[in-house]
């Protein structure tokens, strides 16, 4: 369904307030880059380092638990928090370029190796 002209016009004024404030977030969501496939793509650092942490936040809040220690608990889940923040830190969409795909050959399927090698047994002599 096509905008009317009102419409429209309050949607560049929008698109031009919202640049004014978050420019970053503006070209994040910049209209011409829909439809360009895409993949998340995680930095191995930030993954390992943000497990290790929220493993070191879950033994902190395992410890406020068992020594009834209220404030070692929620140090431990401030912890957790921390390490998956810094997890998704080290994420980003990656455009995927169709070129660089390759098309998948046909492997033959389990059955039809089955039955090339049978058929190649019995004209072998019939072992």
């Amino acid at each position: 369904m096509a905008l009317s002209d009102r419409e429209r016009e309050m949607l560049e004024e929008l698109e031009a307030q919202l640049k004014g404030e978050d420019p970053k977030f503006a070209d994040a969501l910049r209209s011409d880059t829909r439809g360009v496939p895409t993949r998340m793509v995680i930095s191995p650092r930030h993954l390992v380092l943000g497990i290790i942490i929220a493993a070191i936040g879950l033994g902190v809040v395992v410890l406020g638990v068992s020594t009834e220690i209220t404030l070692v608990g929620v140090a431990g889940a401030i912890v957790v928090f921390a390490g998956l923040w810094y997890l998704s830190t080290g994420a980003r969409n990656v455009p995927v370029s169709v070129s660089a795909r390759k098309p998948k050959q046909r492997s033959t399927s389990f059955m039809e190796a089955q039955a090339e090698q049978w058929r190649r047994r019995r004209e072998e002599g019939g072992r």
